[in-house]
Parts: C-alpha cells; structure tokens; sequence
C-alpha cells in the first residue's frame, strides 16, 4: 500500500515545473494587489491561450488578432477571450512571489480502464513587465501508469509569451 501511495504523490508532484530565466525576471515589475482589468493583444500567441484555456479543438490563427481580457485582484486572475461570440473564461488562484503570480496547479486524472491510468499537470506564471505588457509561462505534462507502474512521464513543453496591452 505504501508504494502505490508513494507512485500516486510522486506522479501529482512531479510531473512538471516551470523554469524562469533569471535574466528574464530582471525586467518584470512587483506585483501589487491592486484589482485591475486590461485588455491584451493576442497577437501570434494564440497557441498559448489555447492551452491555458484548454481549448483542444480551436483554429489558434482565428485568436490572432483578437483581445483576452485579464482581471486580477488579491486572490485570483480571470483570463477571458471571446471566441465565435462565446466567452470562454477561466479563473486561477495564486500565490503571490515578489514579482510572479504563480497559479495553483491544476491536476487531472485520467481513467483508461481497466489497465491504464493517467495523470495530467497544467502550471502557469504571470508577470507584467515595465511597459505593463502581461508575460505568461505554461507548461503542462503528465505521467501514464500501467497499473501502479509508471510508463511515461514527461512535460510537453514550456510555453512562454508576451501579451501587449492595449491602451485605451
């Protein structure tokens, strides 16, 4: 029992993490608690907002010249687009780090019975640099298990991109 325990902690904790640059982090400003609302640019980062918004089936190039919309205030941000005159919106709690507004990891476990199990992670870092453009890292990835055996597990990939804010 303690191994299938300690498969299930090692697979929810480990399967990705994000990776700053610290030369990157040099040019983002502190984060306040202030609640603001802006507009951003899509711009040729559609493929990002597709993937925080777990949108699988979404032409990316249709967002490019689209606006998200990004609320923030002490305790979570609401990241919106309009797609197809739908809004599609998703909130995220996060911990706040000098300058980064780390988002709670979300996890999904996946059922392939009777065999077959998976886990997947999602992570998110915001920041906003010093002309308030919004710079977001994703990264998500996850573990397949064979029974209680691990198979794979491995992160997709690190996204970044910087969202220029739209002045009104």
């Amino acid at each position: 029992m303690r191994q299938i325990v300690l498969l299930i902690i090692i697979g929810l904790t480990g399967c990705t993490s994000i990776s700053i640059p610290v030369s990157d982090t040099t040019s983002y400003k502190i984060s306040d608690d202030k609640v603001t609302t802006n507009e951003y640019q899509i711009g040729d980062n559609g493929y990002l907002i597709g993937a925080i918004l777990g949108l699988e089936y979404i032409n990316k190039d249709s967002l490019r010249t689209k606006k998200i919309i990004v609320s923030k205030n002490e305790r979570k941000i609401e990241i919106k687009i309009v797609h197809n005159k739908q809004e599609i919106t998703r909130n995220f709690k996060y911990k706040k780090k000098e300058k980064e507004l780390r988002c709670e990891t979300k996890t999904k476990i996946g059922l392939l019975p009777p065999i077959f199990w998976s886990i997947k992670n999602d992570n998110n870092s915001i920041f906003f640099d010093s002309k308030d453009n919004l710079v977001i890292y994703h990264n998500h990835g996850g573990g397949l298990f064979l029974v209680f055996f691990p198979l794979n597990g491995a992160s997709t990939g690190q996204g970044r991109g910087t969202f220029e804010l739209v002045r009104n």
